[in-house]
Order: structure tokens, then sequence, then C-alpha cells
């Protein structure tokens, strides 16, 4: 699980990839004539940790990626990105805690500073699950399920979810290169239990390859290969685009796989050679003893002493 965990971070953290998830996700609420396109320079990596009080113990929660929107340096927008690969009923609970210790980190820095610079918090949370949809709570309301009287008066706390497999094909073309990439691939296992590859050409290979294989049980050995073949790419000055990856890796596996099937077909062989030999070895035998027989033995003899010994094997078999 960590494993998983340290895999979904590393490609978020890049700002090419945040930026373009926090578009994406504005784009698909149908938001993305009315908000400002984020850019990958205007990100600004800022302390994804905080502490709180509970039982009388200080306990350290930590987000998985956190960035600070500061286009031409005014701070718009604490954006935050959590990756989930299990849906999490309790996830309201988590996102508020995240956003309340982030308000209090900004009232305690403008208080220490003398400023008066505030600004908003939005948490999306990418859902990479395609065994089932994200059908658990996605606020407050909806797991206290207040009555109506008292709902003016509790602070809810809503969750953006991103359901990636779930995600139509126009609404796939809102990413790009590696997100496009990932999205197109749980899709496609999801709908197919199958990946054709697409003409994507990847930014950050390695680490969109070690995310899908830290939770692909089916292309695991495929991702790792792919790895290999797209560093020989990158080594020899050549784009890294997918189909050019996976089809290499594919016959790759074909000819390895009728190497192992022609190997196994020799030994099966030889095993069938080496029976052949034994029956007929049990044979020759057979005919040498009978031989011998003869020269001691009448004919009528060797067959009574013949008939008595299948009597014998047969009482033995009972």
């Amino acid at each position: 699980m960590q494993e998983k965990d340290v895999s979904e971070k590393i490609l978020i953290e890049y700002p090419d990839v945040f930026a373009n998830i926090v578009n994406a996700f504005f784009k698909i609420n149908g938001y993305g004539d009315k908000a400002l396109e984020v850019k990958p320079e205007d990100l600004e990596d800022i302390r994804g940790w905080s502490f709180y009080k509970a039982t009388n113990k200080i306990r350290r929660q930590e987000r998985d990626t956190v960035k600070l929107w500061k286009p031409a340096g005014i701070s718009i927008c604490l954006l935050g990105i959590e990756n989930q690969t299990r849906v999490d009923r309790y996830m309201p609970f988590r996102v508020s805690g995240y956003e309340g210790a982030d308000y209090r980190d900004q009232l305690n820095r403008n208080k220490k500073q003398r400023k008066k610079i505030f600004y908003p918090v939005i948490t999306i949370v990418l859902y990479y699950g395609i065994d089932k949809r994200w059908k658990a709570p996605r606020s407050l309301f909806d797991f206290l399920d207040p009555p109506e009287w008292a709902r003016p008066f509790i602070n809810d706390c809503r969750v953006n979810v991103l359901e990636l497999a779930w995600l139509s094909e126009e609404q796939e073309k809102f990413f790009t290169k590696d997100m496009r990439f990932v999205i197109n691939y749980l899709r496609q296992i999801r709908t197919n239990k199958n990946y054709v590859p697409t003409p994507e050409e990847l930014a950050h290979y390695q680490e969109t390859f070690n995310l899908l294989q830290s939770f692909s049980r089916v292309h695991a050995k495929l991702f790792e290969e792919a790895i290999l073949r797209a560093k020989i790419l990158e080594e020899k000055g050549e784009r890294v685009v997918i189909p050019n990856i996976f089809e290499v890796v594919e016959r790759q596996a074909i000819q390895k796989g009728r190497e192992e099937g022609r190997k196994e077909g020799r030994e099966e062989g030889r095993e069938e050679g080496r029976e052949e030999g034994r029956k007929e070895g049990r044979k020759e035998e057979r005919r040498e003893i009978l031989h011998e027989l003869s020269k001691m033995l009448s004919p009528a003899e060797i067959s009574k002493l013949l008939a008595s010994l299948r009597l014998i094997q047969t009482e033995k078999e009972l």
C-alpha cells in the first residue's frame, strides 16, 4: 500500500500534470470558461502536512499533493489533490480536517506576519477504482443526514471526486498526455478487460507506468517491460509514444512464449522418447526370456507357465 501511495504522488507532483488535472476538473464541472487557467509555472509547492490533537495525543495528518496557485505572485487558491484506489466513506471527514488545517495555517501566518492575505481551499479526489463506482458520501450532510431545521446551522464539507475510469471519451479529451493515457487505460480495462494502445505521447513515462503497475494485476509485467523499452527510445532520441512501446513489448512477449513452447515441446519429445525406449526394452527382455525357456520346455509347457503368470498378475490387481 505504501508503494502504491508513493507511485500516485510522484506523477501528480509534476506541475504540468497537477495543472492539467485542476483545469480538466473545472471544465468537467462546467466552469471552464469562468475559471482562470492554471499554468504550471504559477504553482508553488507548500507543506502538505499538519498536526491536530485527539484523545490527548498530537497526531499528524498529511495531504497527498498540495500547491498554492499564485499567478503574477498573487495567492488565488490553495489546491489539493488526494489519490484513492478504494472508496473511502469517511472522505468528507478527512477533507474537512485537511482544509480546516489549511485555513488555520493561513490565520497563524497572517497573525505572525501582520498581513491579511487569505484564499480559498479546493480539494480534488482522484478515484482510480474500476470494480465499483464511488457511491460513498460526498459531503458531511450525506454522511450525517441532519434534520432540515439544523442544516442552516451546520457547516457542510463537500468532496470533489473524479471517477477516472468512468469519465467519457469527451471528458477524457480535457486531459493531456500522461493523465489521458491513465484514464484511457482504466476505462478500457473496466469496460473490455483489455487494453488496446492509443497514439499517446508521454512526458513522464516512468512515473506513469509505475503508477499503473502499482495497482494493475493484469499488466504489471507489461508496464515493467514498457519502462525498459521507453528508456531505449529516449536514449536514441526518439519520441516515447505508447503504440511504439507496447507493440515491441508484445512482440517480445510472443517470441518469448514461442521459445518457451518449443523448449517445452522438446522436453515432452525427449520424455516420450525415453518412455518408448523403456517399452521397447521391456519387450526385448520378454523375447529373450521366452527364447531361453524354449530351450528347456516344450511349447505346451511354456503356454501353461504364461497362463499361470497372467493369473497371478490378475489376482494381484484384484
